[in-house]
């Protein structure tokens, strides 16, 4: 088993910096979309952006790596609470462009925190020698 967790051919630090500018392009694509008319959905962009500062820090210092890599989970988690909220929407039957925003956010915010969790799972196996 491999010392270092890849998934699609990446280390965390590089897969988080996908999924934060997936967030990015989200927010931004629906801002212009709807016609900057409101601030909030710009919200997928500004999670992006803490995120890409602790993979960035993460690849810079590998032995806070853990650490950062375990608060950029909870900025994962952060996205499907945050996105859930497209839920109620969209079972009324309302797709609008921020319910899609939502939805999109939320479903980003899953496969991020499956794949950290993943990744925690792994080195934990590393540590006990598995």
């Amino acid at each position: 088993m491999s010392n270092e967790f890849i998934y699609l051919g990446m280390d965390m630090p590089t897969f988080t910096k996908l999924v934060a500018a997936i967030l990015a392009f989200i927010g931004a694509v629906t801002y212009f979309m709807t016609g900057q008319e409101s601030i909030t959905a710009l919200i997928p962009s500004f999670v992006s952006i803490p995120l890409f500062g602790l993979a960035t820090f993460a690849e810079q210092n590998p032995e806070k790596r853990a650490l950062l890599m375990h608060f950029a989970v909870l900025l994962g988690v952060f996205c499907i609470v945050g996105g859930s909220m497209g839920i109620s929407g969209f079972a009324d039957g309302d797709t609008s462009a921020s319910v899609i925003e939502q939805l999109s956010m939320m479903l980003v915010g899953i496969v991020y925190t499956y794949v950290c969790v993943l990744s925690f799972i792994h080195a934990r196996k590393i540590r006990l020698g598995e």
